[in-house]
């Protein structure tokens, strides 16, 4: 499990406000309405990019942080950490140091203390499900048959699968880290164990949960000092708890009777131990297994080692 992304408001004095740029709003008639600063944009290990701007200038002045300050660091946001203000830290120490910019004693305690404010976190957990197809055909299936307490089913867009997606308050999304890795524009760096990670990555599932400000003022985890200290396993699978997802457990017999012949001989054949890839077509497996994922049942995970595709992945 790691943190990997933070919005998050820094105590900084400062009197030149900090940022890249201005959008300026004028009207039709030409008059001016309003400006906004942009974000500028600070380029860390490896082309990993967060951005700043200021919020506002003198000694209780503060800055925006927005960005991964894993990815940042490191050049890549496959595995990390959990806490968050030593990520901010040595993040922010390598901002002001770019950016020549020297804050106060006081805002250096306050930074090593984590007293400032958080607008989002992004926390996730790994899955290995053995393969890459494994995880497409996992997040395809699921986008069926899943329900959240957002009141609705998972959105799927292209091969990442979305739950709260428009949410103010939290959202998950699901999809293949080794399928991510290699977009453009999300390819892993010229890192010395670039292939490896490339490697490790390709039978990932990506659980990622997004956390704004009205969540996390709710869960008590406002401020990188209430957030360091909380149980983010528990935290976390307290959400996953909320999407609705098959469970594999044993189907009633009223329902089985129900079921279509097709299906309930292979409903009948995976419950006996047997590997219905090893009997059906590649498309007939996946259909049998898409309607019956819909009463709970995955029929890719063999009944006799329930466990074994699905270990989690925490803070490699």
């Amino acid at each position: 499990m790691m943190v990997d992304w933070v919005s998050a408001k820094i105590p900084l004095s400062h009197e030149k406000p900090i940022h890249g740029g201005q959008v300026v709003s004028y009207d039709a008639n030409g008059e001016f309405e309003f400006s906004t600063a942009k974000r500028l944009s600070v380029e860390g290990s490896y082309s990993g990019k967060v951005t700043i701007r200021t919020l506002h200038t003198g000694i209780d002045g503060e800055i925006e942080f927005s960005g991964n300050p894993v990815k940042f660091l490191k050049g890549h946001n496959l595995y990390g950490s959990t806490d968050i203000i030593g990520l901010m830290k040595h993040a922010l120490e390598r901002i002001f140091r770019d950016l020549r910019i020297t804050p106060t004693p006081a805002n250096w305690q306050a930074i090593l203390n984590g007293e400032y404010s958080l607008s989002r976190v992004d926390i996730n957990k790994m899955i290995a499900m053995g393969s890459r197809a494994e995880v497409l055909a996992w997040i395809r299936v699921t986008s069926h048959a899943s329900r959240s307490r957002h009141k609705s089913g998972g959105i799927l867009r292209g091969d990442t699968l979305y739950f709260g997606k428009h949410s103010r308050r939290w959202a998950m999304k699901l999809y293949s880290k080794g399928q991510e890795i290699e977009v453009n524009g999300h390819q892993l760096p010229d890192l010395p164990s670039r292939d490896l990670l490339t490697q490790w990555a390709q039978d990932k599932l990506r659980w990622e949960l997004v956390l704004r400000g009205a969540e996390l003022r709710k869960q008590g985890i406002h401020t990188a000092a209430t957030f360091v200290k909380a149980d983010l396993c528990a935290l976390f699978d307290s959400y996953k708890q909320r999407i609705t997802i098959p469970k594999n457990e044993e189907l009633p017999t009223a329902t089985i009777n129900q079921l279509p012949r097709h299906l309930r001989s292979t409903y009948t054949l995976w419950k006996s131990g047997e590997d219905p890839r090893q009997l059906l077509s590649k498309n007939t497996f996946y259909r049998h297994r898409r309607l019956l994922f819909a009463h709970g049942i995955d029929i890719s995970i063999c009944t006799t080692l329930p466990n074994q595709k699905t270990h989690l992945q925490a803070n490699h």
